[in-house]
């Protein structure tokens, strides 16, 4: 077996084998490539009825590599038949039918950001703004709320023109309604380790006395789904320094949140960006990857700036490669 595209077509077979004779006669199963953030690849088969617009999509990446780590095919696709049937019997709420006009979603968009450079081919097909520090902002919106979380899909190219938002007031509208629909919230990592209740640190106005100060905050939204963007809510910055009453670091942690850590708290910048590395590469889903870059904020510049991570290692001072 030497691709997933070979597996697929195996598994198209073996799945039409398994289902009922009158449902395969209206069946048609098509491969789906999907582009998601970081620039993953899912390979998909997509099960579609003849007389339905909407399909459910069963994504087999994961179903590749336990077959290529010795599962049986026939048991993998008896299990991919009963994720089908589920879906089938209890399908999700029908987008392809729902009112896509800017008028009725205009209240449920969000953003989230990513890093370009991680992300060429999925910036090509939705559409964002630059929010600095090489990082971009793209759209979701937001389709309901559940006991399993937010159902949420991205502003594609493709809907943008379709519904013919204007991509001014997208961005607009999205940036004031990400900061109602997804607060920024800040708390100690102190806190977030022992499982404490504590308010939001960013709602106080005087500075955290030195003996109350951690050593890192956790800075996210209030679900901590896609929260490293509050770092770029108009305010947060500089609220930030205001309660910390000093200039700090930002480790991008991952795309849901940032870790905050005062300067006075901080190690040697080595060792701040050997954190973030290890992290990124031993610890996150390639997806959930924000940057292995290092944010660095002046108090009285009110400056934002990037500290390339890779251009530190082996070098003792880290200030020229600041940008």
């Amino acid at each position: 077996m030497e691709n997933i595209k070979e597996f697929m077509e195996m598994a198209k077979t073996e799945i039409l084998s398994y289902l009922p004779d009158n449902l395969v006669k209206e069946l048609t199963v098509e491969d789906n490539r999907v582009v998601k953030m970081n620039d993953q690849i899912l390979y998909g088969l997509t099960m579609r009825k003849h007389d339905q617009e909407q399909a459910p999509t069963i994504y087999m990446n994961d179903i590749y590599e336990r077959y290529m780590n010795g599962e049986s095919l026939k048991a993998l696709m008896a299990e991919t038949v009963h994720e089908y049937l589920g879906v089938i019997a209890f399908p999700p709420p029908e987008i392809t039918n729902m009112d896509l006009s800017f008028e009725n979603i205009k209240d449920n968009l969000t953003l989230k950001i990513v890093e370009i450079k991680r992300n060429h081919e999925y910036l090509s097909e939705v559409p964002y703004i630059k929010m600095g520090n090489g990082f971009a902002a793209v759209c979701d919106i937001t389709l309901a709320d559940g006991d399993d979380g937010q159902l949420r899909t991205t502003v594609t190219r493709g809907l943008m023109g379709e519904m013919e938002y204007d991509m001014n007031e997208l961005f607009s509208t999205a940036i004031e309604r990400s900061q109602i629909n997804d607060p920024a919230v800040m708390s100690s990592i102190r806190s977030q380790l022992l499982f404490e209740d504590e308010h939001n640190l960013l709602e106080g106005h005087n500075a955290i006395s030195e003996e109350e100060k951690d050593h890192m905050y956790v800075l996210s939204n209030k679900e901590c789904l896609y929260g490293a963007v509050a770092l770029y809510y108009p305010g947060i910055q500089e609220k930030i320094a205001e309660r910390l009453g000093e200039n700090y670091y930002i480790l991008p942690s991952s795309v849901n949140e940032v870790l905050v850590m005062p300067e006075s708290q901080a190690p040697d910048i080595k060792e701040i960006a050997s954190m973030v590395y290890e992290a990124n590469e031993h610890l996150l889903e390639p997806k959930d990857v924000l940057s292995n870059n290092i944010l660095y904020y002046d108090k009285d510049t009110k400056v934002l700036e990037t500290i390339k991570s890779e251009m530190i290692r082996g070098i003792d001072s880290p200030e020229v490669f600041r940008s």
